[in-house]
């Protein structure tokens, strides 16, 4: 019973917050897309300066960009073209600043993105 009653408890609360619960996900799906995207692309920044790691690198790459084209499509469905296209950007250019400062700017210290975002960033969008 006091099962019955939670899930129309939830039933009720998702029917009152419908418009504003589906644009969180559509903006949660861009941010997720983007921080994964990013990831990726500092890994590739990293392997390519180790040298003969291109394989790999190219690998982080396909990834870099099958996460970009998510970001962007989920930021253009919710926002529009022109002003979704802008919102990514800010949304890149935040994530990219801040995964820059957690290795001090310095590819040595990739494992710190590694052990962060590695596990969250290997679904399939």
């Amino acid at each position: 019973m006091p099962r019955q009653i939670a899930l129309c408890l939830y039933c009720l609360i998702l029917a009152l917050t419908t418009l504003p619960f589906w644009s969180l996900i559509a903006e949660e799906s861009m941010s997720r897309y983007t921080i994964c995207a990013v990831y990726h692309r500092m890994m590739v920044g990293a392997l390519r300066q180790k040298g003969n790691l291109g394989v790999l690198a190219d690998m982080h790459m396909e990834r870099m960009n099958l996460f970009l084209e998510h970001a962007k499509r989920s930021s253009h469905e919710e926002y529009g073209e022109e002003l979704g296209e802008e919102i990514f950007s800010d949304e890149w250019a935040a994530i990219q600043s801040d995964m820059t400062d957690q290795i001090n700017r310095n590819y040595n210290n990739i494992s710190r993105l590694r052990l962060r975002y590695q596990a969250p960033c290997k679904f399939e969008p």
